[in-house]
C-alpha cells in the first residue's frame, strides 16, 4: 500500500507538493501499523485496486478508510469500516 501511496503521490495535482509528500511518507511509516492482509471475504468492490486497501482495513480493525477516490467513498461503508474523504475526517477529527 505504500507503494501505492507514493505513486499517487506521484501524480501532477500532487507532484508540486514534493517536500510535504515526503514528509507525510516519513511520518505514517513512523505511525503506521503493519498488517498481514488476507481476503478472507464476499465483497466484490467495482475496483480490484481497492480490494488491499479494504483488505488491510479489515485486517487492522480500522474504524475507518480515507480516500479522495470517490468511487470508494460511494460505498460510505463496507465490512463495518466507514470510507470517507479527507474533508470529511477532518471535520470527523475537529469534532
Amino acid at each position: 500500500m505504500i507503494t501505492e501511496l507514493m505513486e499517487v503521490l506521484q501524480r501532477p495535482k500532487f507532484r508540486t507538493k514534493g517536500p510535504l509528500n515526503s514528509l507525510f511518507i516519513t511520518q505514517l511509516l513512523e505511525l503506521a501499523t503493519k498488517v498481514h492482509s488476507v481476503r478472507n471475504h464476499a465483497l466484490e468492490l467495482r475496483d480490484k485496486d481497492d480490494d488491499m486497501v479494504l483488505d488491510c482495513a479489515i485486517a487492522a480493525k480500522a474504524e475507518y478508510i480515507v480516500t479522495g477516490d470517490l468511487d470508494f467513498v460511494s460505498y460510505a461503508k463496507l465490512a463495518g469500516i466507514s470510507i470517507v474523504t479527507p474533508a470529511e475526517m477532518l471535520r470527523i477529527v475537529q469534532s
